[in-house]
Order: structure tokens, then sequence, then C-alpha cells
């Protein structure tokens, strides 16, 4: 394992023995129904068992917008439900007073939708740019399709309808615009509560740290906090290839790709597909801590001393396939134990086998694979190193929302795998090897 011990010391054992019977009680004894990690949700069962303040109160948008619809909220936060309970249960936080959430990451807003629909008394500050991803560190990952820009809105739609349907323009519901470098100032931080959840939902690893960095540096997360992370296994999922994997196509091909991933022939490219089986076949896939998500989490215990214990998803393994068992998701939920020690602990009990079985039989996670890469630093347009960078020329490339012909091409995929003949999807025209810029 890498990095901070990811074992349980004995006293977090001690806890961990006490939480964990009572979260898989309480969501394996309802019947819910989750199609897939990017599937729809019914969970009325789930909710009638657990307290009142889980139980949900359907929201429906004031605005005029005719526009949006909701979307779907990944399935792994209905473990958000239980979890809250067990803590309940074992005297870890009270209930008689509204949660404070703290999302990170806003987009459309579904998930603080999602939020509102079972915790309606709860008070949601929400952080967004509303202008895309920010550009990722230098030497960081990066991950197809998650370049500056990607997410970006319609600002002043996207807000005026949260803003309409309540999740803004109040002291308990705020909406705060701004990369989190520049938003995250300590005189916020100060007008806020402390935190009951706080949601990572912004991908990359500056952007992660960055919001996790300011929560702890300003004391707005203590024990009984859960911190739960929408894009926990994007990374690990994501086959890694190598920069010559580039070297026999041309730049406008490779940007496709970095943009909008690689479907069906690699999204017009043979030789990255075929370099992304290869990845595949060979299990060369970045490490869990390698960047993302899981990285700041990681860096975060070991700078402000915090001790995370995992409650449910990904952060630990899922026992046998077909039994109930609240670590099979691809959210990440921990709970907070302590803040401040002398030694924290990212909470983790995945291994490499674990990791491996996880990318075989995870739905959402076998989809990464499929269709995003990783790269371990950046391409240039030139053998040397110089000329423009592979994510630059994606950024040139990205839109709002995808061509024509993106969707063309991603249908026209899944019609062939449909008939059971994906393995002999053919090139789609001659391709010329990569040229040097002037």
């Amino acid at each position: 394992m890498e990095g901070l011990p990811g074992n349980l010391s004995d006293r977090d054992a001690r806890v961990h023995s006490r939480l964990a019977p009572a979260v898989q009680r309480l969501w394996c004894s309802a019947i819910n129904y989750c199609n897939g990690s990017y599937g729809p949700v019914r969970v009325g069962a789930l909710q009638a068992k657990l307290s009142p303040i889980v139980r949900s109160g359907l929201l429906t948008t004031k605005s005029t917008d005719a526009s949006w619809q909701p979307g779907t909220v990944r399935c792994w936060r209905l473990h958000i439900l239980p979890v809250l309970e067990a803590l309940h249960q074992q005297g870890f936080r009270k209930q008689d007073r509204p949660l404070k959430i703290f999302n990170f990451g806003v987009f459309e807003g579904d998930s603080l939708y999602f939020y509102r629909r079972h915790f309606p008394d709860a008070w949601m500050t929400s952080f967004d740019s509303f202008e895309g991803l920010p550009s990722e560190s230098p030497g960081e990952l990066q991950r197809a399709t998650w370049v500056r820009g990607t997410f970006r809105v319609d600002e002043t739609r996207v807000m005026s309808r949260l803003t309409a349907d309540g999740f803004g323009g109040s002291r308990h519901n705020r909406l705060v615009k701004g990369f989190f470098n520049e938003s995250l100032t300590p005189a916020l931080a100060n007008s806020l509560h402390t935190a009951d959840i706080v949601d990572i939902d912004s991908d990359i690893y500056v952007s992660a740290y960055q919001a996790l960095d300011w929560v702890f540096t300003h004391k707005m997360a203590r024990r009984g906090t859960l911190v739960v992370y929408d894009d926990f296994m994007d990374y690990t999922c994501a086959p890694k290839l190598r920069k010559e994997s580039f070297d026999q196509t041309d730049w406008q091909t490779a940007a496709r790709a970095m943009n909008i991933g690689l479907y069906g022939a690699g999204g017009g490219s043979a030789e990255l597909w075929k370099a992304k089986l290869a990845a595949v076949k060979a299990g060369n896939f970045p490490g869990l801590f390698q960047g993302g998500e899981p990285k700041a989490h990681r860096e975060i215990a070991a700078k402000h001393g915090v001790r995370f214990l995992c409650l449910a998803g990904s952060c630990a393994p899922a026992s046998s396939v077909g039994t109930c068992d609240p670590h099979r998701a691809f959210g990440a939920i921990f709970v907070v134990l302590s803040v401040g020690g002398a030694e924290g602990t990212h909470g983790v009990r995945m291994a490499e086998t674990d990791l491996a079985e996880f990318r075989k039989t995870d739905q959402g996670c076998r989809f990464v694979s499929q269709t995003r890469f990783t790269l371990d630093g950046e391409v240039h347009a030139n053998d040397d190193g110089s000329g423009d960078r592979l994510s630059e020329a994606a950024i040139a490339m990205r839109h709002r929302h995808r061509t024509g012909r993106d969707w063309k091409m991603i249908a026209e995929t899944r019609k062939i795998r449909a008939k059971g003949r994906g393995s002999k999807i053919g090139a789609r025209g001659a391709r010329q090897p990569r040229a040097a810029s002037p």
C-alpha cells in the first residue's frame, strides 16, 4: 500500500467494529436498486427504514429554465444515508440540527438536488468556478477528457436556476463562484459552520487538494465529519499510455482522443485504440494514489494529521460478487476520527489485488477503462519535447457539448458492440504519422 499506513490501528479497528456492522445492516436490510454506477435510482424502502432526518422530500424546480432536466447522480451517494444513521446509532453525531454540507464541484447541480431530496433542511454551501476545470498542476498525472474548461456551463442560466430553487441567496444556502485558489479565503471560512459532509466532486488533483486543505486548515471538519469522493477511482481505472503511443497518430486525432476519450477504433485512431488495449491487457494502470482525488486525500491526511476511516464505497474491498456489500460502489465515503494528530491515516484498505478485482467487476470502472486513458506527463507535438502540448490542443477543441460527429461515432460503436462485433472494428481511413509542428 502506497504512502501512509492504511491498515487499521487497534484504536481505529475498535471504532470500525462498531460502525461497519451497522452500516452493513442498514444498507443490506433495505430493498434498494441501483442499475450500475451510472444508472437510475430507487430507494423507497431504504428511506423508510431510516430516521426522519434522512427521509425523502421531493423537490421540483421553480426555475423557468426548460432546457434543464435532472441528471443521474451516481448511485454511491445513497450509501451516505446508512452511514449517517450508523454514526447516529453509535453516538458519533446528533440529529437535532440541520446537516451542514459543503459541495466542491457543482456543474449542473444534480448532486445538490440529491442532497436536498434526502436532507430537505440541510444548510448547503456549494463551490464552483462554472468556467470548467482549471489546469492541472505541472507534472501531475493527466486524464483524458479532463482538460482545462471541461464542465464549463452557462453560469447565468445555472446559477439563476439553483438560486430560484433555494441553493443560493441566503446565509444557510450559498453558491460561491470562483476557482478554489481564489474563492476559498480565510474570511469565507470564518463565515461558515463546521461541515457534517464534505463532498469532493472536483475531479482533478489540484482542485481536490485546494478544497481539502482549506477545510482542514480552518478547522471546518471534526470528528464525525464525512468526507466523500465522487471520482475516487477514475484515475486508477484509466489505463496509462506511454508518450510513444502517440508517435503514429496525427496531432488532430491525438487531441480529439484527449478531448472526448476513446470510442470504437480509438476515436479515429486505431493506433491509440491498440495501445489502450495493450495497456489494459498488461495491467498498466496508475496506482490509486498517483493522481486525482486519492492523491489529495492521502496528502491532506499527512499534512493535517487526519485519521480517516473508510465506511463505504471503493476505499475498501467488497466481499464476493453477488452479495450485498456497502463497499460495492464507485465513490468513497470516509469519516473523520480525529484531526491534528502526530500521524494521519488515509484509511484506504485496497491492496493491488483488490484494485485489479475492482477493475474487472465494477461497471463504472470498466466504462472508464474502455473509453479513457491517463498520461504520466505531457505529450508534445515534436519528438524532442517541443511544440504544442496535447492537453492545450485538446482544450482548443473543447466545446460545451460534443459535436454531431462525436455522437454519431459513439452511437455507431454501441450498435456494433450490441451485435457482438466490437472487436472487429476497423480503422476508419488511413492515418499519417504525427507531423512535427513548424
